[in-house]
């Protein structure tokens, strides 16, 4: 093998090392469960590295049969790296909606990835050199075509050590959690987790040092993460239970053992994973009725679809007649004003967020904290401070535009409840939406559904992808929509184009829903 070769190699390896970003990103985004992904990772943001490395091994083969092979090889060589480079610039560059962390697990699993695919290259090029250098040559321009499998092997290789490690992290935070003067809480639901959590945390902080896990971290590892700020001056650990198959439940109330519960509601969210309507009650409510004696779970009245029987130590919260509920709602487009009613004493309230919805949040979250010992005079002011929460109806100006961010997670409720904020607002109104995924058997009536709620809302809209954006389409369509103002796009970069030329001063237009990584 020669000089050339070896360097050939070399920087053939540093590409591909390279080219392994967006294929650890999607294992990340998926939580690492390589079942989940089949051949995923040769997607749409891996594809520009497949096709140039296979196109490029072709094209290499002619390159051999010309009369000055070296010369040519150099140049090849140069315009291959040249192509490898922009498609890399592009990809570090661009800002992800789930931006790449580098966590410990993450740069394990980089590391044992890159450290395959070299061995793997300088394998072949020391076995192939022995015959030719030019087929060598083909070996390293194919390498990022099957750099996606061994990162898929480093995945299977330290999946044994990543469970021991979890285990002794998780053992290490029960023991944490495991103190009788600290309050545990729990939210779980389809629908509004995170947001009844902090508007708890908000009104909590009123008299308690709280800790709460982090953005919608809800899985065990997320829980532990948060649980490490706790110290001694802690009062009320608050967590977010999040749910994908049936047992999930299970897991996170043997780590955390909360005393008092919220549920936030039921819906279909999940459905492909959990199959029945029935197995989503089930699983939400072991919250609910794992609670000890001397606890207490809440649940919203307004976020379920069907009755229910709950245990002795839990309320409803939310209709007339509950220990605490709303009236006199008036919900607009610069927030809400209410009648909070605490045991028949009544408190005018106010709140910037949008939406009817976050009435009924604010309402479960104010539940708990009455029981807790908050006075309804701090429970007032905290949702008067209360923020808007990123990609959750948030309202967004810019320029002559209004923008609604409803990016996080659609679901049919909160689709439902989203187009209802969009209905105040004057002007043009515009959807941009890629409807709604993860719903099993009942996705495509869902999106269908959508789409005829949109029609009697919208005067333009936008649809990204194929996931639910057919059903979407033919429900604009027997809700009598203009097909003119329909527009497809493969993918929101391609949409983007177009939006100076779409939009203008006074629209409102709003983003409902992002695809999760493995539906891009």
């Amino acid at each position: 093998m020669t000089n050339g070769t070896l360097v050939f190699a070399i920087i053939s390896a540093v590409f591909s090392a390279l080219t392994l970003k967006p294929i650890i990103h999607k294992f990340q985004s998926n939580g690492y469960f390589a079942a989940r992904l089949g051949l995923g990772y040769y997607d749409k943001k891996y594809l520009p590295y497949f096709s140039t490395a296979v196109f490029g091994a072709g094209l290499y083969t002619f390159v051999l049969t010309a009369a000055n092979k070296a010369a040519f090889s150099f140049v090849f060589a140069a315009v291959y790296f040249v192509i490898m480079g922009v498609h890399l610039y592009f990809t570090f560059r661009k800002t992800e909606k789930q931006p790449f962390v580098l966590t410990p697990r993450a740069i394990r699993l980089y590391a044992t990835a890159v450290l395959l695919t070299t061995a793997l290259l300088f394998h072949t090029v020391i076995r192939v050199g022995r015959i030719s250098e030019y087929l060598t040559g083909i070996c390293c321009v194919a390498l990022p075509a099957y750099a996606p499998v061994t990162a898929w092997l480093a995945l299977l290789f330290t999946r044994p050590f990543e469970w021991l490690n979890n285990k002794r992290y998780l053992i290490k935070t029960k023991k944490l959690l495991d103190n009788p003067c600290l309050i545990r809480i729990a939210v779980t639901g389809s629908f509004g987790k995170t947001s009844v959590k902090n508007i708890l945390k908000a009104m909590l902080d009123c008299e308690y040092n709280v800790v709460a896990t982090e953005g919608n971290y809800n899985t065990p590892l997320g829980i532990a993460k948060s649980a490490g700020r706790i110290d001694s001056f802690t009062d009320v650990f608050l967590a977010e239970f999040g749910a994908r198959k049936t047992g999930d439940i299970d897991e996170l109330m043997r780590l955390v053992a909360p005393k008092y519960g919220i549920l936030t509601g039921v819906t279909t969210q999940h459905l492909e994973t959990f199959k029945t309507l029935d197995n989503i009650y089930e699983e939400k409510l072991k919250l609910i009725r794992g609670l000890p004696a001397d606890g207490l779970g809440v649940v919203s009245r307004g976020g379920l679809e069907r009755e229910i029987e709950l245990p002795e130590n839990a309320c409803f919260a939310g209709g007339e007649g509950d220990a605490v509920y709303a009236k006199n709602i008036k919900a607009g487009k610069e927030g809400s004003t209410f009648t909070l009613v605490f045991d028949n004493a009544e408190y005018p309230a106010a709140t910037k967020l949008l939406g009817a919805h976050n009435i009924r949040n604010i309402v479960c979250a104010a539940a708990l904290a009455y029981k807790l010992k908050v006075p309804p005079e701090k429970i007032i002011k905290a949702v008067a401070a209360l923020p808007q929460n990123p990609h959750r109806l948030k309202l967004i100006k810019n320029g002559g535009l209004t923008i609604i961010d409803d990016t996080y997670n659609a679901n049919p409720v909160g689709v439902s409840e989203a187009l209802a904020v969009l209905k105040e607002f004057e002007g043009r109104k515009i959807v941009v939406t890629p409807g709604m995924v993860e719903l099993g058997e009942r996705e495509e009536a869902e999106n269908l559904l959508f789409g005829c709620k949109l029609a009697a809302v919208s005067d333009m809209v936008l649809l990204i992808g194929k996931s639910g954006a057919d059903a979407i389409g033919r429900g604009l369509a027997d809700g009598g929509f203009p097909p003119e103002k329909t527009l497809r796009y493969d993918s929101l970069c391609e949409a983007e184009r177009d939006f100076p030329r779409l939009f203008a001063a006074g629209d409102t237009i709003m983003f409902i829903n992002d695809l999760p990584e493995k539906y891009n």
